[in-house]
């Protein structure tokens, strides 16, 4: 899918256009290919990754993916890199759930070898946490939700979810 073919990006200095290059993060904005394949991950990224609602095993291997950058640089046993896994399968999946978008998300992650700090990104156009929350069935939720910070200081409670369904609600806890 070509989704930005007029966008050229132009990098600051050298250095910036060495790691938009490495991460795969130009050739996605610039509308050259959209990228899905951990080819262009590499020992301290997981490189820009479209993440489409069609193919459901999308969330798990991008999931994993980040697992296995959190381990290079944290070292994870085996019960924290499966909890790990869960947690960023659930959090992609949670723009399928609430997003309320025909559109992906993208999934980005880097980390830092001096600070032992990975940091992740994942990015949809959906709605968003507050009219998700606002939008919910539950009045109680409804009525705690007054603003975006708010929103998104319930959405990291333990089992606050937009939904009815009590077994949702760990994506952001």
């Amino acid at each position: 899918e070509r989704f930005a073919s007029s966008v050229r990006l132009v990098a600051a200095s050298e250095r910036t256009r060495r790691y938009l290059d490495r991460t795969g993060f130009r050739k996605v904005v610039e509308g050259q290919e959209t990228i899905r394949a951990p080819e262009w991950d590499g020992e301290h990224h997981v490189a820009l990754t479209r993440v489409d609602r069609e193919e459901e095993a999308a969330a798990d291997e991008v999931a994993r993916r980040l697992t296995d950058l959190f381990h290079r640089h944290v070292k994870l046993d085996p019960d924290q890199k499966s909890a790990l896994t869960t947690v960023f399968a659930e959090l992609v999946e949670n723009v399928y759930r609430h997003a309320q978008s025909n559109y992906g998300s993208y999934v980005m992650a880097q980390a830092h070898p001096n600070t032992r700090r990975p940091h992740i990104v994942v990015a949809d156009s959906g709605i968003g946490i507050y009219r998700s929350l606002r939008e919910s069935q539950n009045k109680e939720l409804r009525r705690r939700v007054k603003d975006e910070p708010t929103a998104l200081r319930l959405a990291m409670e333990k089992l606050v979810t937009s939904k009815a369904e009590r077994h949702a609600g760990y994506g952001l806890f």
